[in-house]
Order: C-alpha cells, then sequence, then structure tokens
C-alpha cells in the first residue's frame, strides 16, 4: 500500500511539474519537487522574495542552481523588470534554461561570478545538485568554466542599476563581493548564503566576511524561521547554522 500511495504521488507531481513547466534532476524525490512547486522551498528566503522584489526591478541571481528563486523573481518583475541568472555548472544550468525559457525577461549565463574576470577551476561534486563551486573540496572533479566579475558583467551588458542580488555558491561569496564593488553602491538588497565551513576553505574568515557586509554599508539579519534576527542581536550566529548554512538579509541601512 505505501509503494502504491508513493507511486500516485510521484505520478502526481511529476504531472504537475510537466504543466507548469519546470524539469527537476533525477534525484529530486517528490517531496522536494512538490516543495518548489508550491513556493515552500526555502520558506524564509521565499517570502523574503515575496515582500522584496516588485515589478520592474532588475534581480540577479548568483548561483541560479535549476531556475526555482529566477522563475519566482521573474514573475514578481514583469515585463518591464528583468532577471540575470549565473550557473557555471553545466547539468543545474541545462534545467535553468529549461526552466525559464518561457519567461522573456530572463538572462542565463554561464560564467561564475567572482573577483576576476578569465578561466578558473569549478569543482563539480557527482551526486549533488547544490554543492558545486569554485572553491576547491574532496570528491569533486576539477573542470575548467568562464568566470567574470559583476562589475564588468554590468558595465558589457548595459545594466546601469541592480535592485536585488541572491548569492549562494559554496564559499565562493567572498571572491564575488569583490567584483561587484562599483554595483554594490546602489544595491538596496543582498540575500546571500552564510556558510562558514565552505568560507574558510575559500580561505576567508567567516567573521571578517560578515563585517565587510556591514562595511559596504548594510545591516545585516539572520533569516530564521520565526522572524529575520539582527546580527547584532544574535549571540552566536552558530546556533543558526543548523544544516551547516543560514540566508542572510543585506539591506542598505
Amino acid at each position: 500500500m505505501h509503494r502504491l500511495i508513493r507511486a500516485l504521488l510521484e505520478a502526481v507531481v511529476s504531472a504537475w511539474g510537466n504543466a507548469a513547466h519546470f524539469s527537476f534532476p533525477r534525484k529530486y524525490s517528490w517531496r522536494w519537487k512538490l516543495e518548489m512547486l508550491t513556493n515552500r522551498y526555502e520558506p524564509e528566503t521565499t517570502q523574503l522574495f515575496k515582500r522584496m522584489v516588485k515589478p520592474g526591478m532588475v534581480v540577479i541571481d548568483i548561483g541560479a542552481h535549476i531556475g526555482y528563486f529566477t522563475r519566482f523573481a521573474a514573475r514578481r518583475v514583469g515585463r518591464d523588470g528583468h532577471v540575470y541568472a549565473f550557473e557555471p555548472d553545466a547539468e543545474n544550468r541545462e534545467l535553468l534554461i529549461q526552466n525559464t525559457k518561457r519567461y522573456g525577461n530572463v538572462s542565463v549565463s554561464a560564467a561564475a561570478v567572482g573577483a576576476e574576470s578569465g578561466v578558473v577551476p569549478f569543482y563539480h561534486v557527482e551526486g549533488s545538485t547544490g554543492c558545486h563551486s569554485t572553491i576547491a573540496q574532496e570528491n569533486a572533479a576539477r573542470l575548467e568554466v568562464e568566470a567574470t566579475t559583476l562589475d564588468a558583467f554590468a558595465s558589457s551588458a548595459g545594466i546601469g542599476h541592480v535592485d536585488v542580488i541572491k548569492m549562494d555558491i559554496e564559499g565562493g561569496e567572498w571572491n564575488a563581493l569583490k567584483g561587484m564593488a562599483n554595483i554594490l553602491r546602489d544595491v538596496q538588497h543582498l540575500i546571500i548564503e552564510y556558510n562558514p565551513s565552505a568560507l574558510e576553505r575559500a580561505g576567508a574568515d567567516p567573521y571578517s566576511f560578515l563585517s565587510a557586509l556591514q562595511d559596504k554599508g548594510f545591516s545585516v539579519t539572520i533569516l530564521s524561521r520565526e522572524k529575520e534576527i539582527p546580527l547584532s542581536d544574535a549571540r552566536n550566529i552558530s546556533a543558526y547554522l543548523t544544516s551547516g548554512s543560514v540566508n542572510l538579509h543585506c539591506k542598505k541601512s
């Protein structure tokens, strides 16, 4: 009976995904698919996007994965806005392109975003969909990909203003910040993953990373399930790292 119910659920969710033109990695269970189809994936960040992203905005999604937040933002910004999505992993990018091809306000780039433009190492973790990174790690195949700074990309694409940046690149956030100094002057919202162990692999001190965000004029809050918690009120940020990382909302003061 349990197998039959599971098979029925998988069939229903797969049909829903097809109807929504949303393709998923083979390893995804029906529960993971359902979270994305019902906008319950990373609920704290999803709700923040819902409150924050408005029609006409320009949004940049760095580490766009298969396009969940890209699609969500594209619907919110409408025809007068635009979403730029970066995904250097070929497998994820193929799904990202499929999942956003019906959105005329989305541009997809294969470049990794970092501190310099050029060719950089990229580490693909077999059997995973969300752990690939420009930061060296064990049990990963080393590839090479094109990289760009966000400032260089914005200049070449004629992007004069960005409202929101979402960034989740498994420790590469420190390097990416170095290459977006010009863009960050006007950005009002930055949603960024804080993963201390990944930052340390990148040679960055996690607490210096937090200080750097504040030095750039952002007030930083932790996105918890209950509410946004100001970093200054968090006695120990490690208490919120239930899965090794937590998303931060950085807002211009």
